[in-house]
């Protein structure tokens, strides 16, 4: 999905440098820009993967340990869920 965003940008830039839209924009000059942005594009929303990734595995770890609070499981079922994830 976020190819085809990317994609669509790379070509809206392409078509509005044909209309002559964005004259300060060299394409021969600035295309590896291009590049450099749709890395750091990819950089960040991985991390913001990890982070998600992250925060439901400790969710999930939080609800084991409330249920190991509460009696409904001993500790090595507790351990083993845990293991699991």
């Amino acid at each position: 999905m976020k190819s085809a965003f990317i994609l669509i940008f790379i070509g809206l830039l392409i078509w509005f440098l044909n209309l002559g839209y964005l004259s300060f924009f060299k394409w021969s000059r600035d295309w590896p820009l291009i590049i450099v942005f749709v890395g750091i594009y990819m950089i960040i929303s991985s991390l913001g993967k990890r982070n998600r990734i992250k925060k439901s595995k400790r969710r999930k770890v939080l609800e084991i340990l409330e249920r190991l609070e509460k009696g409904e499981i001993n500790v090595d079922e507790a351990k083993k869920e845990i293991e699991d994830l």
